[in-house]
């Protein structure tokens, strides 16, 4: 999993990456998010399908929440400088949830 959010980091500043709202992409987003809600629950416990509809769900959700912010955000500052905002944010969202998820326990 560590590869594929390293592989994520590195595509996303490439200027040839597809949108992430293309049908691939998206799908992609979805499965991983879907992958991740499970296995969250899982280690908590809880029903894997709603951890797997949970995380399928975020990803549409910050799928288009992070393609509208990002292409706002672009009009006023480089895209790099944007692209490295949107992966402190996630990054700094992995690790609240992971650090959320240890103290549910």
């Amino acid at each position: 999993m560590t590869e594929l959010a390293i592989s994520e980091l590195v595509a996303d500043k490439l200027l040839f990456t597809a949108s992430r709202l293309n049908a691939g992409s998206l799908a992609s987003r979805i499965a991983s998010g879907a992958i991740c809600g499970a296995a969250v629950c899982g280690a908590v416990k809880r029903p894997l399908a709603a951890g797997a509809l949970l995380g399928g769900l975020g990803a549409v959700v910050g799928a288009l929440a992070g393609y509208h912010l990002r292409k706002r955000l672009s009009r006023d500052m480089p895209d790099f400088k944007v692209a490295l905002l949107e992966d402190t944010l996630a990054v700094g969202g992995g690790a609240l949830v992971t650090a959320l998820m240890a103290t549910a326990e």
